[in-house]
């Protein structure tokens, strides 16, 4: 032991001669293994000159200052400052985390089950709440309102699962990573992987389903470009869950995870449009998911010259979707950007909540 550290921690054999006759005898005490405590006296400069000057046999491993530093030399920090010491890599641990992670889905279904079995539940009710209309002129601002609907249910539900379920996993994943089984990135990105089937089953059942109902184009890019953003829009609400979840408890996340959304929902661009706000608020609806997502759900139903549509009245002043687009300030919208900015803020959202988390483990808060 040299400053209240291990120095050295070998055959203690080649020593022993040397030691046992000069120097204090060898202490062998040790519950886990062989090892040899050493006591060293310190001798000034000024004092013992008979001591050191004395002959006495010396090891080899001894005869130089040089290799006895290289055969007793310890860093420390090489050794004891890593935090990401783990017995397995890392694809190994994502690839045993996300079949543990299947296998618990498999055998606790509730959640799984409830998600699924609310978006069979309310995807009838809207279509027969909006039946028929997709083609209807005169019906086209409540054709918008159903997208808009579709963003808000599809957002809610992924967001609120996030806020619920989370917070009762880390106590069990503090408990684990602590205990070296995973590190916290596999967990994170296990956990991102596993969940995407489940939220792509109940978004394209309830999209297939309201879609049909309502009437919408039988446009097969149509339908998939409508799919891949509301899908888009529920991950970036995951995102946001998850970050809500690893910043409070169940409790307090049902409190305060509206307040979260509350600025996006308002900066929409469906209350009130960007060209009617104070420029001052611009930077608000820049920086608004929901803005992004309700620009590529309409460009996906209303945009791309869709033909005009059909009208029963006497007139129709949107018999154009272009018309309509230009309405709502969305003619010079761009499907493609929409979906980078979702990208863009799904990643910011992932990563602020991966750091929220592990700081909370770290801290222990």
């Amino acid at each position: 032991m040299m400053n209240g550290q291990s120095n050295f921690y070998r055959n203690p054999e080649p020593f022993s001669p040397t030691f046992e006759s000069k120097l204090l005898p060898i202490k062998e005490s040790s519950p886990d293994g062989p090892m040899v405590l050493l006591e060293m006296p310190l001798f000034p400069e000024h004092d013992n000159d008979d001591a050191r000057n004395q002959q006495r046999p010396v090891s080899p491993v001894l005869a130089t200052p040089k290799k006895l530093a290289k055969k007793l030399s310890f860093n420390p920090e090489r050794w004891c400052g890593r935090d990401e010491i783990y017995t397995t890599s890392f694809c190994r641990q994502f690839s045993l985390l996300l079949l543990r992670t299947f296998l618990i889905l498999s055998r606790d279904r509730s959640l799984m089950t409830m998600r699924f079995a609310i978006h069979c539940l309310i995807a009838p009710l809207i279509g027969m709440l909006y039946f028929g209309i997709g083609n209807q002129a005169a019906q086209i601002f409540n054709n918008y309102n159903y997208v808009f609907f579709s963003i808000m249910f599809l957002m809610f539900t992924a967001f609120s699962s996030m806020t619920m379920a989370f917070p009762l996993e880390l106590p069990i994943i503090t408990r684990e990573h602590f205990n070296r089984w995973y590190s916290l990135r596999a967990y994170y990105i296990a956990m991102t992987v596993a969940d995407i089937p489940i939220q792509l089953l109940c978004t394209v059942t309830y999209i297939l389903i309201t879609y049909y109902m309502t009437g919408q184009p039988p446009e097969a890019f149509r339908v998939g470009l409508f799919t891949l953003i509301c899908l888009m829009v529920a991950w970036v609400a995951q995102g946001l869950g998850l970050l809500v979840a690893s910043l409070f408890d169940v409790k307090n996340g049902a409190i305060f995870g509206p307040f979260f959304i509350c600025p996006f929902l308002i900066f929409s661009g469906f209350f009130i449009h960007l060209t009617d706000a104070h420029p001052i608020m611009h930077w608000l609806f820049h920086i608004s998911f929901l803005k992004y997502a309700l620009q590529g759900a309409a460009m996906a139903i209303f945009g791309y010259d869709r033909p005009r549509m059909d009208c029963d009245e006497t007139y129709c002043h949107f018999v154009l979707p272009k018309k309509f687009l230009k309405e709502v300030d969305m003619l010079d919208a761009d499907f493609v950007e929409a979906v980078i900015a979702l990208g863009v803020i799904f990643f910011v959202f992932r990563v602020s909540a991966f750091y929220v988390m592990q700081y909370r483990m770290k801290n222990k808060i």
